[in-house]
């Protein structure tokens, strides 16, 4: 927010303050208590928004990834190395070497074959540690 809308924000709470003070001075107490309500949570919002100002944290939306139907994605085992490719609908089998639960990842089998050599054994013990 811009600094003059917080300044209107905060005249606003104090005029609303003098309200809720002459209406329960004037003995409508249910109005002012409907006032003093609405202050609170204006007051709850103009606090929250001066403290994400004040860290100065951004909202930044992530890209929604796509995955292709068609694709196959890599499965891995952490126990025993194995790798295996798998469309991404199915359910996520055991390893057939040792048994244990396949670890399923977002890597597609054709950005995984075009790697070389290294960098698959990179990947593979990102995935070790994730299994």
């Amino acid at each position: 927010m811009s600094n003059s809308i917080l300044w209107a924000s905060a005249i606003f709470m104090c005029i609303s303050g003098v309200g809720v003070l002459f209406l329960s001075i004037a003995g409508l107490f249910a109005l002012a208590f409907l006032m003093t309500c609405f202050l609170a949570i204006f007051f709850a919002v103009f606090v929250v928004s001066v403290r994400k100002r004040e860290k100065g944290w951004t909202v930044v939306k992530q890209p929604k990834r796509r995955i292709m139907t068609d694709e196959r994605y890599m499965r891995y085992c952490a126990a025993c190395g194995f790798t295996g490719s798998q469309k991404p609908g199915e359910a996520v089998p055991t390893c057939p070497i040792c048994g244990h639960q396949l670890l399923a990842t977002d890597t597609s089998l054709s950005r995984f074959s075009a790697m070389k050599e290294e960098e698959r054994d990179a990947l593979k013990r990102t995935w070790g540690f994730l299994g």
